[in-house]
């Protein structure tokens, strides 16, 4: 889910998000350099890195910062649970972690294959050099005002918060191409999932894995953002359709994918209106503006889809060959949460300039045939 350049606005974040949340993660009532990792069956130590309260040096900056740096040791089975901020630090990217979260020991492993895999999908840098990189962004309304990673800056590396949601306000993943944010159930530690009623009592909310295909659609919005701006069919649609073609790509290598892959079912949203060659390109044009809220996530099908053809038409190089013109095309300015048809118009001609002036038309036949967005419900 993108965020307003989030995918919610600021307004509607406030709204839905406001309440105290502590971002925590290591003990920093302790000064030893260690930190536990734990096992259902037995508990294991592994030596971390700490840092001063003062700096240290990353690749474009400084991170001022009291809390330490942990390490995972890359086994699956091995467990890491927070008990005060701290933060992994991988070469693309910087995990803030909360309190009372449980991370696997492969989880950052995990995660730097999915960055890894989407920049070659998608053929893109997640860190293009003509783009400025701000401080990590002021999340204090998630932490009841208290900002802990004040004045921290990670210069090109993706800030990741890796959220608990104890109250619980119903705040779930987003991202925007500065920042992304995980609030996964499956990252709660017990003690706090057992604590809280809403969560202990409905275990129907929890699954026995991490779902990494929400990893792998947020991280999206945070490459493709970065690198151009699109609309909203082409933004949550593309993040679906390389949340299942990573998890695929991935699954054989990483034990922890797939079991993703196994067990996760991948299903559509239902459409307002059954597409075919006569209407494709004029309900993208529309980017599905108007839809009621029993239509929401027909975006995201339809893109996924649309995606999804292009690629197979395209070849490997389909994003980034529509990135690459939306970003030299004269007189392109296009805000995610602002509809503008004038810009969608230019967006459908910069997509037929690239695949044909009848590239919709074969897309709507395409659906057609493949029986893909023709579940409405009506």
């Amino acid at each position: 889910m993108k965020k307003n350049a989030r995918k919610i606005t600021s307004l509607l974040l406030a709204v839905l998000c406001t309440g105290s949340m502590l971002l925590c993660a290591c003990d920093k009532a302790t000064e030893e350099s260690e930190t536990t990792v734990t096992t259902t069956a037995a508990t294991t130590k592994e030596t971390t890195e700490t840092t001063e309260s003062t700096a240290e040096t990353t690749r474009n900056g400084m991170i001022n910062t009291p809390y330490k740096k942990i390490t995972l040791d890359g086994v699956k089975e091995n467990h890491f649970v927070s008990t005060d901020y701290c933060y992994i630090e991988s070469e693309k990217y910087v995990l803030l972690i909360d309190k009372d979260i449980d991370l696997p020991g492969d989880f950052a492993v995990v995660m730097d294959a999915i960055v890894d895999e989407l920049e070659k999908q998608l053929g893109v840098s997640y860190a293009p050099v003509e783009r400025d990189y701000p401080h990590v962004i002021d999340n204090s309304i998630y932490y009841n005002g208290f900002n802990p990673w004040k004045d921290w800056y990670v210069g090109e590396k993706i800030p990741v918060f890796i959220m608990c949601d104890r109250q619980p306000e119903g705040w779930i993943s987003c991202a925007t191409a500065d920042d992304l944010t995980l609030v996964e159930y499956e990252l709660f530690s017990e003690d706090v999932w057992n604590s809280i009623p809403d969560f202990r009592d409905n275990p129907w909310r929890k699954t026995d894995y991490v779902d990494y295909s929400v990893i792998a659609h947020e991280m999206t919005h945070v490459i493709t953002g970065r690198n151009c701006n699109m609309s909203k069919i082409m933004t949550e649609g593309l993040a679906d359709y390389m949340a299942v073609s990573v998890i695929n790509a991935l699954a054989d290598k990483y034990p922890s994918i797939a079991e993703v892959k196994a067990k996760k079912t991948f299903y559509d949203n239902t459409v307002p209106e059954a597409v075919n060659a006569s209407n494709a390109e004029a309900i993208f044009v529309s980017d599905y503006k108007d839809v009621s809220h029993a239509d929401r996530g027909a975006e995201y099908t339809y893109g996924k889809y649309l995606f999804e053809y292009l690629h197979e038409q395209a070849g490997d190089d389909f994003f980034k060959k529509i990135c690459t013109k939306l970003n030299t095309s004269a007189g392109f300015v296009y805000r995610y949460d602002e509809y503008n048809e004038e810009q969608m118009q230019k967006i459908a001609g910069i997509i037929k300039d690239l695949y044909g002036d009848d590239v919709f038309t074969k897309f709507g036949d395409w659906c057609v045939k493949n029986n893909h967005l023709q579940d409405t419900n009506n």
